[in-house]
């Protein structure tokens, strides 16, 4: 620790693994968007500069382009980086910590909200039960699902992969049961382009 401080090691460790985890989900946009922003961070950091969520996250989409110029015309590309951004600027500039339930509670309003101009001009619908959904299904899959999967990927054994699917057929039988709930979705037919900035607006 008197030769590399504990923090810098720290992100070195964590770079590299954000770069196998991307390699092995196939460095599609999110992968690519989550491993570019913590790479930005650790360079920050190992330089001494001091930079904030807007500048890091400029800074991975400009690199995400220039790798992959025609990622802009993936929804995923922009649905990815506005929803850091969202969370970004609804989160952000904060004294002090929140409650886990409330900034869980933040965190799923935000999304939601902000991300319904986008879904409503490029898929003419929204979800009324994301946040529901994404309540027990992000920790299923963070928790659960992905790190059996990895595990399984890595062992001469079946198990880890069979309680792997196992989670996951269960998180598709519930959000299957939410899918067909009455107005599960918000459907209309495809707004203006134009009509995207003003609500963007009314959004923030």
């Amino acid at each position: 620790m008197m030769r590399l401080p504990t923090r810098k090691a720290a992100v070195i460790a964590g770079t590299v693994t954000a770069f196998a985890y991307a390699l092995i989900a196939g460095f599609s946009v999110p992968s690519q968007r989550t491993f570019h922003m913590l790479l930005v961070f650790a360079v920050a950091l190992w330089s001494g500069r001091q930079l904030v969520i807007s500048q890091v996250l400029a800074v991975a989409l400009f690199i995400v382009v220039l790798l992959d110029p025609w990622s802009v015309n993936s929804p995923g590309f922009w649905l990815s980086f506005g929803a850091v951004a969202m969370l970004a600027y609804a989160l952000g500039a904060r004294v002090g910590q929140s409650q886990w339930f409330k900034s869980a509670l933040q965190t799923q309003w935000a999304v939601t909200i902000g991300m319904v101009p986008l879904l409503l001009v490029m898929f003419n619908q929204a979800s009324l039960i994301s946040p529901i959904a994404n309540a027990f299904a992000i920790p299923l899959i963070s928790f659960v699902v992905t790190p059996l999967a990895l595990l399984g990927s890595f062992l001469p054994i079946d198990l880890p992969l069979n309680l792997s699917y196992k989670a996951l057929d269960f998180g598709m039988i519930a959000l299957e049961w939410l899918n067909q709930l009455p107005m599960a979705t918000w459907q209309q037919n495809a707004p203006a382009i134009w009509t995207l900035l003003p609500a963007m607006v009314g959004m923030l």
